[in-house]
């Protein structure tokens, strides 16, 4: 079975929601859950590597804001955005 690209994209950038704040100066064990994934596709078909890059955009108000680009070869397969839940202790 062969995935299509938003299939693809979906799986890949799921993965690396959360990438950039276990690498930022966040603590890890705030880190909470991922409620929001936007992500925009294209038309490009999935291929059998497929690279996704994260980055960082903002923190505040206890959310984290990530954006995302899955590639799959020369082609763009989606791009979107992320928002992480910082979970602070009582």
């Amino acid at each position: 079975m062969r995935s299509t690209g938003p299939e693809a994209a979906c799986l890949g950038a799921d993965a690396m929601v959360v990438a950039p704040l276990l690498y930022s100066s966040i603590p890890n064990e705030v880190v909470g859950p991922n409620p929001d994934l936007t992500l925009r596709f294209t038309t490009a078909p999935a291929q059998p590597e497929v690279l996704t890059a994260s980055t960082s955009l903002s923190v505040q108000n206890d959310t984290a804001s990530v954006a995302l680009e899955v590639q799959a070869g020369a082609n763009q397969l989606a791009h979107g955005l992320a928002t992480s839940l910082l979970l602070r202790s009582a």
